[in-house]
């Protein structure tokens, strides 16, 4: 049985997946964009 609960933390839990997938792929464009200047 899943109550509301569970679907709050489900719902935030993909949410910081996704926003941790975003910090990351910023981060690493930042990281390979001084690379391609030199």
């Amino acid at each position: 049985e899943i109550t509301q609960e569970d679907k709050e933390s489900e719902v935030v839990t993909s949410e910081t997946k996704k926003e941790t997938q975003d910090e990351t792929e910023e981060a690493e464009k930042e990281t390979s964009e001084p690379e391609e200047k030199n």
